[in-house]
């Protein structure tokens, strides 16, 4: 996966096109790394299809 953030920026998290939850860039070590913030309601991913 190809990451064009830097660590602490915001991310939307998708999969598929579909949006399913907020996260941020983290860096531990050498490694980056992906927090998940706020996940998306279902009912709210389901309207977006």
């Amino acid at each position: 996966m190809e990451l064009d953030r830097l660590a602490g920026d915001p991310l939307d998290i998708l999969v598929n096109n579909t949006k399913i939850a907020k996260g941020e860039v983290v860096m531990i070590g050498e490694r980056f790394g992906i927090r998940f913030g706020e996940i998306v309601d279902p009912e709210k991913r389901m309207e977006s299809i």
